[in-house]
């Protein structure tokens, strides 16, 4: 790979089993979201952060 390092701008993490779970921790701007447990609710949280968060991150215009 060549070119400038990149930061890791956030993390969602998904535990999937019996009892799915997720959170997302944006490195940008320090917001924790979740944890949500649940099969609906993680598929639900996934799609929202995933859409949502980038556009609505304070730290974004900044970066």
């Amino acid at each position: 790979m060549t070119g400038r390092p990149q930061q890791l701008a956030g993390l969602l993490h998904v535990v999937l089993g019996d009892q799915p779970a997720a959170r997302y921790d944006c490195h940008r701007c320090g917001t924790t979201e979740g944890p949500v447990t649940g099969p609906r609710p993680v598929a639900s949280f996934v799609e929202h952060v995933r859409a949502v968060h980038a556009g609505r991150c304070p730290a974004r215009a900044t970066t």
